[in-house]
C-alpha cells in the first residue's frame, strides 16, 4: 500500500506514503553536513561536552542535572522515572500537577484508593533533592502556566519508595555517568532514523538499556502505521470492497452458530421441542 500509486485520491494515503518514502531515505540526509544529525550534534556541544560521543574533556564543575533534565524534557526525550510531566488535574481541569508517570489510569487508581495522594513540593524537595524543581518548572512549563508555580505547587509521584531509591542511585552515581546516561537516552531517541551505519553503533547499548532495535524498514512501517493507520485501514477496505472483511466476519458467525448447536443439543435440561424452537431462532 505504501508504494501503490492506486490511492493517488486519498490525501491520507498520499500524505502517508510520502512520510514513508521521507523516512526510508533519510540517511543521505543525516550524512550531509547541513542535515539532522549535525543539528543533533550541535545542540549537544552547545549544552556541554559528551564523553561517549566526541571523547573531549568533560567539564564537571558545570554539571547541573536540574539544567541537564530541563534541556532534554524541551527536546521530547524524557525518561519517566526522573522527569516529571506537567498536566492538567484529572478532577481539576483548571490546575496543573507535575507527576512521575504518563499512564493516567495508574494515576486515577492512586486518587481513588489514596486517603492522601498528593505532597507539596517542598517535601518532595527534601525527598529528591539532586533537582531544584521549582526552577526546572519553570523552564519546562510555557509562560503562561509559571504564576501555578510556587513553593505549594501539587507534586504526584508515582510511589516514594521509587524515588526515595533514585535519590541513593544518583548519591552514588558520579555526574559523568549521569550525563552520559541521560544523553545517550537522547541519542537513543532518534537512532532509529539514522542508517545501518550508526545503528550497528549503539545496539550495545541499546541492548543493555533494553531498547529493541529495529531495521530501519521496519522502523520506518511502525512510524507510518502509527501516523496513519486508520487511513491504511479505511484505503484497504475500499480496495476489497470489504471482501475479505465479510468472508471473515461469516466465517466467525458460523463458527459461533455451530458451536451454540453443540452447546443446546447437548443440554440435558432442555425438551426437545424447546431445543428446536431455541437453534430455529
Amino acid at each position: 500500500m505504501l508504494e501503490s500509486k492506486e490511492f493517488g485520491d486519498s490525501r491520507a494515503m498520499t500524505s502517508a506514503q510520502r512520510f514513508h518514502e521521507k523516512c526510508v531515505s533519510s540517511d543521505e540526509e543525516w550524512k550531509s553536513k547541513g542535515g539532522s544529525i549535525n543539528f543533533v550534534m550541535r545542540n549537544i556541544r552547545r549544552y556541554g561536552y559528551f564523553p561517549l560521543i566526541n571523547g573531549m574533556p568533560w567539564e564537571e564543575q558545570s554539571f547541573d542535572l536540574t539544567m541537564l533534565l530541563a534541556y532534554f524534557n524541551r527536546n521530547k526525550t524524557v525518561n519517566p522515572a526522573l522527569v516529571p510531566e506537567i498536566v492538567e488535574h484529572i478532577l481539576y481541569p483548571s490546575q496543573l500537577v507535575a507527576t512521575f508517570h504518563h499512564r493516567y489510569d495508574v494515576l486515577i487508581y492512586k486518587m481513588a484508593t489514596s486517603s492522601d495522594p498528593s505532597t507539596s513540593e517542598a517535601a518532595f524537595q527534601l525527598l529528591l533533592n539532586f533537582v531544584n524543581w521549582t526552577k526546572y518548572l519553570h523552564l519546562v512549563c510555557p509562560p503562561d502556566a509559571h504564576r501555578c508555580i510556587s513553593s505549594d505547587s501539587v507534586i504526584r509521584e508515582d510511589n516514594p519508595e521509587v524515588m526515595a531509591r533514585i535519590h541513593l542511585l544518583l548519591k552514588n552515581t558520579t555526574e559523568r555517568v549521569i550525563t552520559n546516561y541521560v544523553m545517550l537516552l537522547y541519542a537513543l531517541s532518534w537512532a532509529d532514523f539514522l542508517d545501518e551505519d550508526y545503528r550497528s553503533i549503539i545496539s550495545f547499548f541499546a541492548k543493555k538499556l533494553n531498547v529493541p532495535v529495529y531495521t530501519k524498514n521496519e522502523f520506518s512501517s511502525h512510524r507510518t502505521w502509527y501516523l496513519y493507520g486508520h487511513a491504511m485501514m479505511a484505503m484497504y477496505a475500499r480496495k476489497n470492497s470489504g471482501r475479505e472483511t465479510k468472508e471473515a466476519v461469516t466465517a466467525l458467525s458460523n463458527e459461533i452458530f455451530q458451536a451454540f448447536k453443540d452447546v443446546i443439543g447437548e443440554n440435558k435440561w432442555i425438551d426437545k421441542k424447546s431445543k428446536q424452537v431455541a437453534i430455529v431462532h
